[in-house]
């Protein structure tokens, strides 16, 4: 994985959030999430007494690893330095690092386990094409209705219903899980802790005093997204930064030019390579106007 901390920035949907000289201002790990008992409903009042959510997911996929809803599917676990996995949930694994350029570590199950409470992304990996190497997947016809099952199936096995035993999480976090499903880079569903996105955490972000002072803006003053703030995106990830950063929408939003999530470009007012982009932002200054 790339050094993350050689920068500030917002990283695994927002799971890792790192101020100036990789001083980290946040970390949601997945680990910290336990269901709650007797099926009980997320809230105030549910008790997070059952396993953790990574011991849960585990234990789920390698339960139903031969029925046909799961069999084909992997997991993929994001620490801030490894992407991880376990040999008998690892489909789909390799080919998606290989296509990233990232490595990957196969671990035991117990290896990984032990790792629970550094894991801020899960991803559960979808085929591409259809088994003994046949063709293409439809995303919309066959994947993401094998998403939605998928996502059904969790619930109905009660892993959606938990949340944080951290004491130190932002108000609104932790109270569940936050599900993505994507179809790019991979067909993937994204899992991470509920309250958690690209668009929550930019905002407490660009609150933070270090950051302030890192970006040359006055701790009394705030930063205003539809004045100060571009965003680049490319999935459906994306899309909570492109809908509202600390209530407000960014002022210019950039979709790249491979990106088919349909919010995303539907929310998007330019479309562009980030260098290109960064070049017509940069000409313009130079002019003196305030949009490319």
């Amino acid at each position: 994985l790339l050094p993350l901390w050689a920068k500030p920035g917002v990283f695994m949907n927002g799971g890792l959030v790192l101020g100036p000289e990789g001083k980290e201002l946040e970390r949601h790990a997945l680990g910290h999430l336990h269901l709650t008992v007797g099926g009980a409903t997320v809230g105030s009042d549910a008790v997070a007494a059952g396993p953790d959510v990574v011991t849960a997911m585990v234990r789920f996929f390698e339960e139903a690893r031969n029925a046909p809803l799961v069999e084909r599917l992997g997991l993929l676990f994001f620490t801030p330095t490894h992407l991880l996995t376990v040999a008998s949930v690892a489909a789909n694994t390799a080919e998606y690092c290989r296509d990233q350029r990232v490595p990957l570590t196969t671990l035991s199950r117990d290896e990984v386990l032990d790792k629970r409470e550094e894991m801020l992304l899960l991803l559960v990996l979808f085929p591409t094409h259809e088994a003994g190497g046949g063709a293409p997947l439809d995303y919309e016809t066959v994947l993401r209705p094998w998403q939605e099952r998928i996502k059904e199936a969790m619930e109905a096995a009660g892993i959606l219903q938990c949340r944080t035993t951290a004491q130190d999480a932002p108000p609104g976090v932790g109270q569940g899980l936050k599900l993505t499903l994507q179809s790019a880079p991979w067909p993937e569903i994204d899992v991470n802790v509920a309250g958690v996105d690209k668009g929550t955490a930019l905002a407490r972000f660009l609150e933070a005093p270090s950051v302030k002072d890192y970006l040359g803006i006055d701790r009394e003053s705030k930063v205003q997204p539809a004045k100060h703030v571009a965003v680049f995106g490319d999935a459906a990830n994306d899309v909570p930064m492109f809908e509202a950063i600390g209530g407000e929408r960014p002022g210019l939003r950039v979709a790249m030019p491979h990106a088919t999530d349909a919010s995303l470009n539907a929310l998007a007012n330019e479309r562009g390579e980030v260098s290109e982009v960064l070049q017509r932002l940069s000409a313009a200054r130079r002019a003196g106007a305030v949009r490319p």
